[in-house]
């Protein structure tokens, strides 16, 4: 007769499994608990960073979802305001620190998980719908000023033809993880960050030149204290 491999060996054709360890919590038949959420200050923050999730607060527990729901309802009823122009801008930067700070809670409910995602493909819809039609009106008046006749003017017909809003690459990153939220966040702030400091050191050697050219009172008259108030907040 054929030996039993066990429940630790590999038979063939079978997939190695294993049974529960000695007084586990599954051998007892507990669950596990629900993940924790990352650790509060570690790593501490960068100096980039002006603000953590993961850090607790006594207005924002970490199980309270109160304020996702409350972004998640005005983006529902106006997020279409949101889509164009500056406000479209300053949505496009939202979308990650909000992905992040649902993904920093330790528990949140199907409904608001549901709800997140709806918004989410409701958003990205309006968006690729706004992209289609500015490149199709682009490609129209390509069309028009080569000519229907010519080979350029066909070749960009043919592209007209292909083009669909499902086609158009994703306008905004889904991010499905923790890490991947942090991560893009991080980035993002980053790069604000060094921007604001190439600014205000721009500023302060303008300031500087103005002072070794004109003197003191050029370098008021053009800005010293702006220059200086600017790069002590952007290293704040």
């Amino acid at each position: 007769p054929a030996k039993d491999p066990g429940p630790l060996e590999d038979g063939p054709g079978t997939v190695p499994t294993r049974g529960p360890e000695p007084g586990s919590k599954e051998e007892a038949g507990e669950q596990e608990p629900w993940p924790e959420a990352p650790p509060v200050g570690q790593p501490p923050l960068p100096w980039w960073a002006p603000a953590d999730p993961r850090v607790p607060l006594e207005d924002d527990p970490p199980d309270d979802i109160f304020r996702a729901q409350l972004v998640l309802v005005i983006l529902q009823t106006c997020g279409s305001y949101f889509i164009v122009g500056v406000d479209k801008k300053r949505l496009l930067r939202f979308l990650p620190f909000f992905q992040r700070y649902l993904l920093s809670k330790v528990r949140v409910p199907v409904s608001v998980e549901y709800a997140a995602l709806d918004l989410l493909d409701d958003l990205e819809s309006q968006l690729r719908k706004i992209e289609y039609k500015k490149q199709a009106r682009r490609l129209e008046k390509q069309i028009e000023s080569l000519g229907k006749g010519t080979a350029a003017g066909r070749k960009k017909s043919r592209e007209l033809k292909a083009l669909s809003p499902e086609r158009l690459p994703t306008p905004f990153a889904r991010l499905r993880t923790w890490e991947e939220a942090h991560l893009a966040v991080e980035t993002l702030e980053r790069g604000e960050a060094l921007r604001a400091v190439g600014q205000a050191a721009a500023s302060l050697e303008r300031r500087n030149f103005l002072l070794a050219r004109d003197g003191p009172s050029a370098g008021a008259e053009g800005g010293a204290g702006a220059a200086t108030k600017e790069m002590e907040e952007a290293l704040a």
